[in-house]
C-alpha cells in the first residue's frame, strides 16, 4: 500500500529521492551544522520528504556508520516536520565488488526501490545483465541523472532501452538552470519530451544546491508519468 509518492495528483508530499544529506560520510554535508541548514532549505522548497542517499562506490562503504549518521539527523528532520528515510546510491561498479550480494542493504529502506548510477563517459558492457540482476530479487531499479552520462547525452536510445527494461530515470533539478547549451540541460529536456523521466531529484549536495527545486517542480511535474515510490 503505497503511503508517499513523489509528483503524485492525490498528495501533497513531495519526495526529494536523491540527496547527500548525511553529514560527514560523502562528498554532500561536511558538518551537522550544514546538514541543518540543507535541511531548512528543502523545507522552503516545498520538500516534505528526503531519502538520505550516501555514494556506494566500493565494498569498503561503511552502511553501520550510514545508518549512524542517519540517525543523527533524524531528529532534526523531525523537527522541519520533513520525513527522512535512508537509501544509497550505487555505483554499477560497486555492484561487482559485492560480487551482486547484499542488495537488501543497499535499496532504499522500506521499499523495493534501488537508486543505480553509471560512470559519466562509460557504460558497461554487461549493463544490462547488472540491472536485470537486480530486477530479480524484487527491486525497481532508479537510474539516477542519465543526462549527465554522455553516451545518453549522444543518444536517447539507451535511455529508451533503460525504461523499457523496466527501469525508472531520474534527472536533478540543478540542471534545467545551466546555460541553455549545456549538454546535460539539453539532455534532460528531451528526456522529459520523449516521456522518459519519473522523477526530478536535488541530487543536493549542499545548502544553496535546492536553489530553484520547487520552480521546477512546479513547472514540470506534470509531465512525470511514472511517479510513486511504495514505503512498506
Amino acid at each position: 500500500m503505497p503511503m508517499n509518492s513523489f509528483f503524485s495528483k492525490d498528495t501533497d508530499r513531495c519526495i526529494d529521492i536523491h540527496c547527500h544529506i548525511l553529514p560527514e560520510i560523502d562528498d554532500g554535508s561536511h558538518s551537522l551544522n550544514e546538514s541543518i541548514d540543507m535541511l531548512r532549505e528543502a523545507k522552503a522548497n516545498g520538500i516534505t520528504d528526503i531519502i538520505a542517499t550516501p555514494h556506494v562506490r566500493s565494498r569498503s562503504f561503511d552502511f553501520e556508520y550510514a545508518e549512524e549518521r542517519y540517525n543523527l539527523l533524524k531528529p532534526y528532520a523531525e523537527d522541519f516536520d520533513i520525513g527522512l528515510h535512508l537509501g544509497f546510491e550505487v555505483n554499477c561498479e560497486a555492484l561487482v565488488e559485492f560480487e551482486f550480494k547484499d542488495f537488501d542493504k543497499m535499496c532504499i529502506r522500506g521499499s523495493d526501490s534501488f537508486l543505480l548510477e553509471f560512470r559519466n563517459f562509460s557504460l558497461p558492457l554487461n549493463w544490462q545483465m547488472i540491472i536485470k540482476k537486480i530486477q530479480s530479487e524484487g527491486l525497481q531499479v532508479i537510474i539516477a541523472h542519465p543526462e549527465r552520462y554522455d553516451f545518453i547525452q549522444r543518444s536517447l536510445d539507451i535511455a529508451d532501452g533503460l525504461v523499457d527494461m523496466g527501469c525508472r530515470l531520474q534527472c536533478d533539478s540543478f540542471v534545467f538552470d545551466l546555460n541553455r547549451f549545456d549538454k546535460s540541460r539539453k539532455a534532460a529536456y528531451r528526456l522529459i519530451d520523449r516521456g522518459l523521466v519519473s522523477w526530478i531529484a536535488s541530487d543536493s549536495h549542499a545548502p544553496n544546491h535546492f536553489d530553484g527545486y520547487k520552480e521546477v517542480y512546479d513547472d514540470l511535474k506534470v509531465d512525470l508519468l511514472r511517479n510513486s515510490i511504495d514505503f512498506y
